[in-house]
């Protein structure tokens, strides 16, 4: 679907593919054809009765089964293609490229000129959700994301659902945020997704989560305070001391203005604006894709992550304003008081810990950047924030 998908590894099916499926009648056995995948996802979006959609979902997965014999944890990726090579040939289909782009995630070319991403799910409810949510999404009017295959049904192996999604062929330049005409474009594509999830809160609630910014910060914070003997192997304690203390204020203040995160109705929001999320397609066109974080929240919660994901690009702090989508929020102080939140530095240390990427020293060195080399402007943004809100610039609560 993106840049991020194509990546080495490739696994492509040669002579060996027969073997293969014929072996894997011993190791698993196909379902049979679940018509109810596509009849659930076209009831949920078509049908005005929507009766009980989730007393189906239990039917919409193919199972593989017989996978009690097999320790998949310790056996890598062939049982994964064994039973996906026999998945695919009682559709009729064969596999003749595969390309690995990380854990549960793949490239695959099949015959007829079909691709697809093919990405392993940790439980089924989340891969109907998506599909759900993607297809409501069309409904709705929003275009720009992928689809979930359901004439080619899901299949299960490991306790991984895997799912065939629509392959957007990606441009030969990705979107990066570096670009002031791509942050722009970026927030326009979001803009419009929300117009649409707002629509879906409703009928999604029961399924998803209601986000809470501060909670989840607050945690981030006691897991970088348990990291820091780590961190100060690389990072002087003056520095780390600024960037907790702008943490504290920051935190303290969108705990003391939560109220001001109901300023606007809710919707379901991405919660992962990562540039890897925004995939410019060859024509030209910016999709929004991985949904694996959506919760249900006011549009603010993107628009935060979203701006701070920028912040290193923005040259002068009150450029931050030249974007509509954020200037509706310069007179909210819960939005202001959260713009301080170092929370890229504070999840990129926790994750350098968490994985114990201390060997990786390109992704090591990049962490240490953002953290003493983006000090200085990062610092100048803060005080900036903290003179709009302590000036009674603010809207009066």
């Amino acid at each position: 679907m993106a840049s991020k998908y194509l990546m080495d590894n490739s696994f492509t099916a040669s002579s060996r593919k027969q073997d293969m499926v014929s072996s894997s009648r011993d190791l698993c056995h196909k379902a049979s054809i679940c018509h109810l995948g596509k009849a659930c996802i076209s009831q949920a979006t078509s049908s005005p009765g929507r009766v009980r959609i989730r007393q189906k979902l239990s039917h919409l997965i193919c199972l593989v089964s017989q996978m009690k014999a097999l320790n998949f944890k310790a056996a890598g990726d062939s049982e994964l293609f064994t039973c996906l090579l026999s998945h695919l040939h009682g559709f009729g289909f064969s596999l003749h490229k595969a390309v690995k782009i990380r854990n549960n995630i793949f490239y695959i070319e099949l015959n007829g000129r079909r691709r697809f991403i093919l990405k392993g799910f940790p439980k089924e409810k989340k891969l109907l959700l998506q599909a759900r949510l993607t297809a409501l999404l069309k409904d709705k009017g929003f275009l720009k994301t992928y689809s979930i295959n359901m004439d080619l049904p899901p299949f299960e192996i490991g306790g991984r659902y895997y799912a065939f999604i629509e392959y957007l062929m990606p441009h030969p330049n990705p979107f990066f945020f570096s670009e002031k005409s791509e942050r722009k474009e970026g927030l326009q594509l979001l803009e419009q997704f929300h117009l649409a999830s707002s629509q879906l809160t409703r009928e999604l609630q029961d399924d998803l989560a209601t986000f809470d910014q501060a909670g989840k910060w607050a945690e981030r914070s006691r897991q970088f305070q348990k990291n820091l003997t780590i961190v100060r192997t690389y990072v002087s304690d003056s520095v780390l001391e600024q960037w907790q203390r702008w943490a504290d204020w920051s935190l303290e203040g969108l705990i003391k203005n939560k109220n001001w995160l109901s300023c606007e109705e809710n919707a379901i929001i991405h919660g992962d604006v990562a540039h890897h999320n925004f995939l410019r397609k060859n024509t030209g066109e910016l999709f929004l894709i991985d949904f694996d974080l959506i919760s249900i929240a006011p549009p603010l919660i993107d628009y935060l992550q979203y701006a701070n994901r920028i912040l290193p690009y923005i040259q002068e702090p009150d450029k931050i304003w030249e974007y509509p989508q954020l200037e509706r929020y310069k007179r909210n102080p819960a939005f202001l008081f959260a713009l301080a939140y170092p929370a890229d530095i504070f999840r990129e240390w926790n994750r350098v810990a968490k994985e114990n990427l201390e060997a990786g020293q390109p992704h090591l060195h990049t962490v240490w950047k953002m953290t003493v080399e983006q000090f200085n402007k990062r610092m100048q943004f803060n005080r900036y924030v903290e003179r709009l809100i302590m000036s009674g610039y603010l809207n009066p609560q």
